[in-house]
């Protein structure tokens, strides 16, 4: 979740627009699901994405497959994230982990280390979306951060797809009777997720003096 512990969900057309393959899984889709994140949600900006977009650097290490098959980087990027928390409590006590995976699993760590991992957004188009969604009930927070863990929902989805399907499927999701249901469970929850930009951040790299709040 985006939010406080939300996010997670993308359009068709955006799905369309990050990949060209992606109309493969809207086709899996059966109507989208407006569940709430329970977190912030933050995305990190591609280079090259548009006008604005911020230049990434990645430091110390290049992408590798981690443990949940998945790309991950150590990058020194801008990424964004809503909290219903005020600045002066997120000044005082910096963000926790989130909690609600219900949607993306935790990309980043096991299941043991999940409460390690801040769910963002990459772009700040992404993270208003979220919060557009949420009623705009809350906060939007610029996180700098620097050679921090990350793992981006939208570069697995075109890089690594066929790993990142398979990590979902291998995730028990609730209601969830046979393998037709869970594609299509599937397809709605990276929609949603890949509109906001998901991406999952080590909490061990963010740092209250790099937090600036947007509005």
């Amino acid at each position: 979740a985006l939010g406080t512990g939300i996010v997670s969900g993308l359009s068709s057309g955006v799905l369309s627009k990050v990949a060209p393959e992606a109309k493969s899984l809207v086709s899996l889709l059966k109507g989208t699901s407006n569940r709430p994140f329970g977190g912030l949600m933050m995305t990190p900006s591609h280079a090259g994405e548009g006008a604005g977009a911020a230049e990434i650097s990645r430091d110390i290490t290049l992408p590798f497959r981690n443990e949940n098959g998945l790309i991950e980087e150590r990058a020194t990027r801008t990424l964004f994230r809503f909290d219903t928390r005020a600045p002066g409590v997120i000044r005082k006590d910096g963000f926790g982990p989130s909690r609600d995976f219900s949607y993306i699993p935790d990309m980043l760590n096991t299941a043991a280390e999940t409460e390690k991992t801040l769910i963002v957004s990459e772009t700040e188009e992404g993270v208003k979306a979220y919060s557009n969604l949420m009623g705009d009930r809350g906060y939007i927070y610029k996180i700098n951060v620097t050679n921090a863990r990350g793992v981006s929902l939208a570069k697995n989805f075109q890089e690594n797809k066929d790993a990142l399907l398979d990590f979902m499927r291998n995730r028990r999701y609730p209601g969830v009777r046979d393998l037709d249901y869970r594609e299509t469970r599937i397809g709605e929850l990276l929609e949603e997720s890949l509109d906001y930009k998901e991406y999952h951040l080590s909490t061990d790299d963010v740092f209250k003096g790099s937090i600036e709040v947007l509005g």
